[in-house]
C-alpha cells in the first residue's frame, strides 16, 4: 500500500531525480519478519537459519525519497505483513499453488 501512495505523490509533483530507493529506512532481520509471519498466521513454523549471526546489511538509503516526500509515514511492518497475509489467505483459491511455485527466472 505504501508503494501505491508514494507513486500517487510522485505523479502529482515535479521530482528532482529519476530514481529513488523506496524503503522505510529501518533495517529488519529476516528472522524477525519470519516471526511476525508466524504470529500473524497463528502458526508456529520452525525458522531455520543457515548461518548464525548477521551477514552484511542489504538495505537502501531513503534520504533522497524522504526529502521529496517530507513527513511520509510508512506502514508499520507488522500491519503490512498482516494485511498482505490476509489478502493471500482470502485469495488463495484464485492464486493456485502452481503459479506460486513457478520459477520465473
Amino acid at each position: 500500500d505504501d508503494l501505491v501512495r508514494i507513486i500517487e505523490l510522485f505523479l502529482n509533483k515535479k521530482n528532482k531525480f529519476k530514481t529513488y530507493n523506496l524503503t522505510p529506512g529501518r533495517s529488519i532481520e529476516l528472522v524477525t519478519i519470519a516471526n511476525i509471519i508466524n504470529s500473524v498466521s497463528g502458526k508456529s513454523v520452525p525458522i531455520k537459519t543457515v548461518k548464525k549471526g548477521l551477514s552484511p546489511e542489504y538495505t537502501g538509503n531513503n534520504r533522497r525519497l524522504m526529502k521529496e516526500l517530507g513527513k511520509f509515514q510508512f506502514t508499520k511492518i507488522e500491519s503490512a505483513i498482516k494485511d498482505l497475509y490476509q489478502w493471500y489467505y482470502k485469495n488463495q483459491k484464485g492464486i493456485g499453488r502452481e503459479a506460486l511455485s513457478q520459477d520465473y527466472f
